[in-house]
């Protein structure tokens, strides 16, 4: 009964969101195919990648193969309606339900609770993927593996040269507390990357930001060197003291200092290297023997994930406060990296749309990327990076239909695509901007990545040996999406929506999370 009440609700919802005279999925009609959904329009390059690959299954081994089932592709609108609509046809026992889903991992869970997880872990015994990505499912002791690693990201830290070195050169002409280390850096890198910009792109910059009038009366002398980024604590003192320079004066729109594109993903990252980067201790936990997560524990004043939480919606609030960070708008197009920005943390994909050559606002050469800090603090002994993206999961049909759909599961992942040096698995992960956890993909692909996607798969390959630096991919269950999205939306709230003349502490956030969640 608790079950039905709750498809009750999702059919509610749905209808309110998908209108009742459509559907969702744009489905292939025929019983007689293995259908792939996915939650992406088929103009997003994702679906017309994958598209291109299911089309050379078909016409180089179901033509040629007796009894073999052709693959087809089911495109979906927005995740949330993806959702729903595959939430219906599990609840409905619909034939036209698919037999495998590209989404991300939590939806495990929902194919868990009609029992129709299909087991992967007869495919992967000889697969190149590393180890920590073969997830193992928290509601199966028998270590079978109903999710695989399909397109990784990560996130990166951008560094804006051309506003760094402009802030120097205004700086290095006016005190002599602040100094550039000799070996070389990233601020060395950004002021010559400045000094050396045409007069037009430096005035330009200049009328932009504006730093005649600066503040720069420090108690102490500064080196300036690459460690202010390795870890968060010293990022977030370098933006501090960027902000008392630029941002202790008369203008009423203080520079954008650093910039958090997805506020859960710093929260959480934050968090797990709190616990030392061991799962153990982080603040969201398994119930022993259970698929759901201890939510709460979060809400116990006395527990160490209360106060875990606290300490780090308390530092982020100070910083956004202090005009350190600001936080993803509802309109993220409206931010202009290029002029505003000074640091950003943002996911791996950002780099293609900002050198995107249609993307006026970019300048080729004009950000350094590097690795998000992997420590909050020097003190930390293991070192943590978060990585997160689609993955394949498959539903239970009847045995022939499971048959065909292992068998083109285990092309996609075992063989290469035409005549790349890549299986289809490791194809779609390169050609849509992501990375795939893999040695061949590693090493089959290291020259054609983008310095960010290069960044990641290096650390995913250290992670593989190097039992200090742990990937992070946070722990889910069916709750675990909605209460991520009740942490950003709060903290956007309190940023640009609620009255900023109120006080909103740690009680009024952990009471609002629980509204929202329980």
């Amino acid at each position: 009964m608790k079950k039905n009440n709750k498809i009750l609700k999702l059919v509610m919802s749905s209808t309110l969101l998908i209108g009742t005279s459509s559907f969702v999925l744009i489905s292939c009609n025929s019983k007689n195919t293995i259908r792939i959904s996915l939650p992406f329009t088929n103009n997003d390059p994702r679906y017309k990648t994958l598209e291109k690959i299911v089309h050379y299954y078909n016409e180089t081994i179901v033509k040629k193969t007796e009894n073999m089932l052709p693959v087809s592709l089911n495109s979906g609108t927005t995740r949330d309606r993806f959702y729903y609509s595959l939430s219906l046809q599990l609840y409905g026992k619909d034939y036209k339900t698919p037999h495998l889903a590209l989404y991300y991992p939590s939806l495990v869970n929902l194919i868990n609770e009609y029992n129709r997880n299909l087991d992967f872990s007869s495919l992967i015994s000889n697969q190149s993927i590393y180890k920590n990505f073969l997830r193992k499912s928290p509601f199966d002791s028998s270590g079978s593996n109903f999710i695989l690693p399909l397109a990784i990201s990560g996130e990166t830290l951008i560094i804006n040269k051309s506003l760094l070195g402009y802030l120097l050169n205004q700086l290095l002409v006016k005190t002599n507390k602040i100094t550039i280390a000799k070996e070389p850096n990233y601020f060395r890198d950004s002021l010559d990357f400045f000094q050396n910009l045409p007069n037009q792109q430096k005035q330009k910059i200049a009328q932009s930001w504006n730093l005649n009038n600066l503040n720069y009366d420090f108690d102490n002398n500064i080196v300036l060197n690459n460690d202010y980024f390795k870890t968060y604590e010293s990022l977030f003192e370098l933006s501090s003291l960027i902000s008392k320079i630029t941002n202790n004066l008369s203008s009423p729109n203080p520079k954008k200092i650093f910039y958090n594109h997805n506020i859960a993903n710093m929260f959480y990252s934050q968090l797990f290297n709190d616990a030392n980067a061991n799962f153990d201790n982080y603040f969201l936990k398994y119930y022993k023997n259970s698929s759901n997560l201890n939510y709460q524990q979060v809400f116990t004043k006395s527990s160490a994930e209360y106060q875990s939480l606290k300490k780090y919606y308390d530092y982020r609030m100070k910083a956004i406060h202090e005009k350190l960070v600001f936080v993803r708008p509802k309109n993220p197009a409206s931010i202009n990296f290029s002029e505003q920005t000074l640091f950003s943390i943002a996911s791996t994909r950002i780099y293609e749309m900002l050198n995107n050559e249609n993307n006026k606002t970019s300048l080729a050469n004009n950000f350094i990327y590097t690795n998000s800090p992997l420590k909050n603090n020097s003190k930390q002994s293991n070192s943590s990076f978060l990585t997160q993206g689609l993955y394949l999961m498959g539903i239970k049909h009847s045995d022939t239909e499971n048959k065909q759909t292992l068998k083109f599961v285990e092309w996609f992942y075992n063989t290469n695509f035409k005549d790349t040096k890549l299986t289809g698995a490791e194809y779609f992960a390169k050609q849509t901007n992501y990375v795939f956890p893999s040695n061949n993909f590693l090493n089959s692909s290291k020259k054609d990545l983008n310095v960010a996607n290069t960044n990641l798969s290096r650390l995913i390959a250290q992670a593989n040996y190097d039992k200090s630096l742990v990937n992070f991919e946070e722990p889910f269950d069916s709750k675990s999406d909605l209460f991520r999205h009740s942490i950003e939306s709060i903290i956007k709230n309190i940023v640009y929506s609620y009255d900023q003349s109120k006080t909103y502490d740690f009680q009024w956030f952990i009471d609002k999370l629980k509204e929202l969640n329980f």
